[in-house]
């Protein structure tokens, strides 16, 4: 009986002293959340070319009705995607952006609306996969290294920071890298 008391008193005070601490994500859970939300879109984006042939298959069968609401299914999973794109910084990211490092290094990167980003820099390329934080910065995790880099909204432009691995940036480390992305021309 005394263990099963003090059992649940320990539960309860490690719960009390949850809530007070910040919660910081493991890098693990950022790279797993960032895979997710990227095959998260692809799917989306196949069901709406899906959703777009049948509308016009029941359109051209006169079968107009039906095709409304298609049309009304497509609107929808529209909106909800403008709603996720509408967190603070994501909708802006997507398109073209030349990154400079502080130490005159350039890269090319291709933020993707699919969740995805490719870059080219001097002699070496990569992808990977980005999502918005709460913060409304971006996290980019690579595919072939394991550096991670979180890009802040100032202005037109992102401050760029680059960690050796998501553990080095969770972990509050200095980023290895810093610099700044414009809109490329």
């Amino acid at each position: 009986m005394k263990t099963a008391m003090m059992t649940m008193v320990l539960i309860l005070g490690l719960a009390v002293a949850a809530q007070d601490k910040p919660v910081k994500e493991p890098g693990e859970l950022m790279t797993a959340r960032n895979a997710y939300l990227a095959e998260q879109a692809k799917v989306t984006e196949k069901y709406l070319a899906t959703l777009e042939a049948i509308k016009k298959k029941l359109g051209a069968a006169g079968r107009i009705d039906d095709a409304i609401v298609i049309k009304a299914e497509i609107d929808k999973l529209q909106k909800a995607s403008e709603v996720e794109l509408a967190e603070p910084g994501s909708d802006k990211a997507v398109g073209k952006w030349l990154l400079r490092y502080v130490i005159n290094y350039e890269r090319l990167y291709d933020i993707k609306s699919d969740g995805t980003f490719t870059y080219k820099g001097g002699n070496e390329d990569d992808s990977g996969s980005w999502a918005s934080q709460k913060d409304g910065s971006l996290l980019l995790t690579f595919s072939k290294a394991a550096n991670v880099e979180r890009w802040t909204r100032k202005g037109k432009t992102y401050n760029i920071e680059n960690w050796d691995s998501a553990a080095a940036m969770e972990a509050g480390g200095k980023p290895k890298l810093t610099g700044t992305a414009t809109k490329a021309k």
